[in-house]
């Protein structure tokens, strides 16, 4: 009886602990879980305003970004075109400069020909003069035939060389 007694007393004990306690901490306790909730609540708001927040400056720097690689191709597109410009007019410019370069080489050709030909022709008339001098002294005897065949040498000459 005695374990029950003490049992019951402290059964009682500890109800008017709880009771006392509830009633002194209902108020605070009360108070803190409602701050709490609302300190909870207000968090969570923040949260979604700034993950809206967020999500639309996502969605402006994949606008972004998108815009940035059409116009990286936009100017891909008009480097290439520029490029293919420059290209032309190089090729042009080269094919030109290669036509005059040839016709330079046709006509240094020329030039060079026609001056061949002329001392070729000096040569052949200088050495056919010669030939007909030597055989005219062969076969003339005398000073008047050495005085003929002088002049007539160096009329032939002077003739010859000036052409």
């Amino acid at each position: 009886m005695k374990f029950i007694q003490h049992n019951l007393f402290a059964l009682f004990n500890f109800l008017l602990f709880a009771v006392l306690l509830w009633a002194l901490l209902k108020k605070p306790l009360s108070v803190f879980l409602a701050t709490r909730r609302e300190r909870f609540r207000l968090n969570m708001e923040n949260a979604a305003k700034r993950r809206r927040l967020a999500d639309k400056r996502l969605e402006k720097c994949e606008a972004r970004l998108m815009r940035l690689g059409d116009e990286v191709a936009e100017v891909l597109r008009e480097m290439e075109a520029q490029g293919g410009k420059e290209k032309e007019a190089l090729v042009g410019a080269a094919r030109g400069r290669a036509q005059r370069m040839c016709l330079d080489a046709q006509r240094k050709t020329v030039h060079e020909i026609e001056k061949l030909k002329h001392d070729l022709h000096r040569h052949v008339v200088a050495s056919s003069l010669g030939e007909a001098e030597t055989i005219l002294r062969e076969r003339l005897k005398g000073d008047e035939a050495i005085g003929l065949v002088r002049s007539s040498v160096e009329t032939i000459s002077r003739e010859e060389l000036l052409k």
